[in-house]
């Protein structure tokens, strides 16, 4: 607990799948992004990306003066604000988040939370209960993009889950968030949550790796 019983961070989520990310992260991988420990809390917006990106600084702000730092995380994709970049949409809430000074933080992934699963790490395919070779057949079918990447990632996701005939569920996402190779995900979106922690919360002598 920080100075004046204060936690250290808030994050506010669109989804179910979100929160269970980022709680496997700050629960299991503090030592991969690179952090210290924290005190934190993860809350779930109802009305899903459209209410993270329209009502997400007004909430977080109400956050204020019981957490040190705070996060707003949702997919641009399906927010309502797809003609604009995620930097520009960013940027947007980051100054309606002025009286944090600072201490808060906007993080659009674009263009969905997926993008985050596909990689070169091995443990796609173990989650998938695949060999990886099966795998990359089946990433063939798909339009890639410049980190090749698939383009509609969410979309992939759900069609290889449903060929393996397994529901989509948080728990996989937790799964996949307490194993993949982090420092492997160039995603502009990841590296800005993970910089964003390393930088307010640096990490101990004890917690680097």
């Amino acid at each position: 607990m920080s100075q004046g019983g204060k936690k250290d961070l808030v994050v506010w989520v669109a989804d179910r799948t979100m929160e269970a990310v980022v709680r496997a992260l700050l629960e299991t991988r503090t030592h991969s992004i690179p952090m210290r420990t924290v005190t934190f809390d993860v809350f779930v917006f109802p009305g899903h990306d459209p209410q993270a990106r329209l009502d997400g600084a007004g909430i977080l702000n109400g956050f204020i003066d019981s957490y040190e730092h705070g996060v707003l995380m949702f997919d641009h994709e399906g927010s309502g604000a797809e003609d604009i970049s995620t930097e520009e949409l960013e940027a947007g809430i980051d100054r309606e988040l002025g009286a944090w000074q600072g201490k808060a933080a906007t993080i659009a992934i674009d263009p969905e939370l997926e993008v985050w699963v596909w990689g070169p790490s091995r443990h796609v395919a173990e989650e998938l209960n695949v060999s990886k070779s099966v795998l990359d057949t089946f990433l063939s079918r798909f339009q890639k993009d410049d980190n090749g990447k698939p383009v509609r990632p969410k979309e992939t996701f759900e069609q290889a889950l449903w060929k393996i005939k397994r529901p989509r569920t948080s728990s996989i996402y937790k799964s996949l968030a307490e194993n993949v190779s982090l420092d492997q995900c160039s995603d502009r979106a990841f590296r800005k949550f993970c910089d964003t922690l390393s930088g307010w919360f640096p990490p101990d002598a004890g917690n680097r790796g």
